[in-house]
């Protein structure tokens, strides 16, 4: 751990560790660590994968997302968002102390096999339209992104478009609660 990265509370990180490479997401962990079954994802392989997201996210934003466990209207407190290449998302309390949990975004759906493999350009133009849509539908608001161009893309026209989507997505996030 380097001085100013966010920790895992103990209990948190052996929480979501059995949340996700040991429950409900332990096919894709595995692809995305490359085990193959019937090798299991360690704890400590899952702490440092999500901070390997925190060093090398290509994007960043502030927001409130929709609690979908609480019902509708319930938001957790400001986060940190951060996510990386393979779409592997990692939530930091807003004063970047805590790890909330990190899980790949799958958008509600099952895990594909080989969705680590699809091209970053896909992969980041999915997620930033994923991201206007849930703002549009008033499921994220407060919304303020940061994109890491170095490390998304020597293509300046990728970065150039997805600025605009993210940018859209952050009217959309503070006009529809408003």
């Amino acid at each position: 751990m380097r001085v100013g990265e966010p920790i895992w509370p103990d209990e948190s990180l052996k929480q979501h560790y059995e949340r996700h490479p040991r429950g409900k997401d332990e096919e894709c962990w595995r692809e995305l660590l490359g085990k193959t079954a019937p090798a299991v994802v360690s704890i400590i392989e899952y702490e440092d994968r999500s901070i390997k997201v925190f060093r090398g996210h290509w994007l960043a934003y502030d927001a409130q997302e929709l609690n979908r466990q609480a019902g509708y209207g319930d938001f957790y407190p400001v986060n940190k968002y951060y996510v990386d290449r393979a779409l592997i998302k990692l939530i930091v309390t807003s004063d970047l102390r805590y790890i909330r949990t990190c899980f790949h975004e799958h958008f509600q759906r099952p895990h594909k096999v080989g969705s680590f493999a699809r091209p970053l350009t896909e992969l980041a133009t999915v997620y930033s339209e994923k991201l206007r849509d849930r703002a549009g539908f008033g499921h994220v608001k407060d919304l303020v992104t940061r994109l890491v161009d170095a490390r998304l893309s020597p293509d300046k026209d990728l970065a150039k478009a997805l600025r605009l989507i993210l940018k859209e997505a952050e009217l959309k996030s503070r006009k529809r609660n408003a």
